[in-house]
């Protein structure tokens, strides 16, 4: 970073204040989607339960 420009830390916030969570199923087959299925409704769960006011949206692409 030259030093006639703003540092990032200058221009973002310490905060985060909401959060997207992007999901890419390409190339993951039914199976192994069912398998992970357990895995993504605890995670989804935890952030409901502990983070409800940062939570954005999840967002699923190249679902089979």
């Amino acid at each position: 970073m030259n030093s006639g420009s703003a540092s990032l830390s200058s221009i973002v916030p310490n905060t985060i204040s909401s959060t997207t969570t992007i999901i890419d199923l390409q190339d993951v087959s039914i199976a192994a989607f069912w398998r992970l299925r357990g895995h993504l409704q605890e995670s989804s769960q935890l952030a409901t339960s502990n983070y409800p006011e940062i939570l954005h949206s999840i967002v699923i692409v190249n679902s089979p």
